[in-house]
């Protein structure tokens, strides 16, 4: 039989002792050195929930036998966990939309080595110096508020606050009437270039995860990362959108226009887009 601890990791939440009766923050398999997961251990019931990747808890319910009494008493502990949850969540999104907020307040417009290495030489973005780091610092918006921001270092360690939303956060580069969806700031940087040649007028949305990805594009068209482990096009397909990938495997857009350059990387888009109208 699957122990609970068994459970958590095989839902991307790593435990290592289990506390009853609370809302604990825990590690993930995805961020083993940060709190971006939470589970709860309760009398009959338990859940785990990895922020990166579940809009929900996850639940696991024992079999026991119960009667109707309690059924509803069963029922009732569950209700009043999710609730207690709802309120924790709640709190601990805006306390990183505030960070985000500050953080952003803390910015100045500058170059950023990690931007210039994919292709923007002299392209202002925000940075924040903290310490001795020129960090990057992309905010992301749900429903037009900031509820977080990624932060890239220098050598394109990529961050989010902790605790703060991500299921449904975007960020907007233009704002036209198509709308592009794709994982990466730097790739809807470069797809905002290119579109920008040849004179269409689109709105490029940055959604910071192919998952994410998923759950967001609901018009338009999709750019997607040829990864060598084929979850970018398999998302793309998933989507069920018209979408155009590199065709070289390992490369995301701003490879293509790097290697490339503008105007043939420009024009290709510009063909593909004409073939799906």
């Amino acid at each position: 039989m699957q122990t609970f601890q068994e459970f958590a990791a095989s839902n991307g939440v790593l435990i290592d002792s289990v506390i009853h009766g609370k809302i604990v923050r825990c590690p993930t398999v995805s961020k083993p050195s940060k709190k971006n997961g939470a589970y709860y251990c309760g009398d009959g019931f338990y859940w785990v929930q990895d922020w990166t990747q579940h809009s929900e808890p996850v639940f696991l319910f024992d079999k026991k036998e119960r009667t109707d009494s309690e059924k509803l008493e069963f029922e009732h502990k569950i209700t009043k966990s999710r609730e207690e949850y709802a309120r924790n969540r709640a709190k601990t999104q805006q306390e990183a939309a505030s960070k985000a907020r500050w953080i952003l307040g803390q910015c100045e417009l500058t170059e950023h080595k990690y931007i210039q290495r994919k292709g923007f030489k002299e392209h202002p973005v925000n940075v924040w110096q903290k310490d001795d780091q020129q960090l990057l610092i992309v905010p992301m918006y749900h429903k037009n508020a900031i509820c977080g921001c990624q932060i890239i270092s220098e050598d394109g360690e990529k961050k989010f606050l902790s605790g703060q939303r991500t299921s449904g956060a975007h960020f907007k580069i233009g704002d036209g009437k198509l709308n592009i969806w794709c994982e990466g700031f730097a790739t809807g940087m470069a797809i905002k270039k290119a579109i920008d040649t040849v004179k269409i007028n689109c709105a490029v949305n940055v959604c910071f995860s192919a998952g994410n990805m998923k759950k967001m594009a609901n018009n338009g068209i999709v750019v997607a990362d040829n990864d060598i482990s084929l979850c970018g096009e398999n998302i793309a397909k998933e989507i069920g959108l018209p979408y155009f990938i590199p065709k070289q495997q390992g490369w995301d857009f701003c490879d293509l226009l790097q290697s490339n350059g503008l105007l043939r990387t420009s024009q290709e888009l510009r063909k593909f887009l004409m073939s799906v109208k």
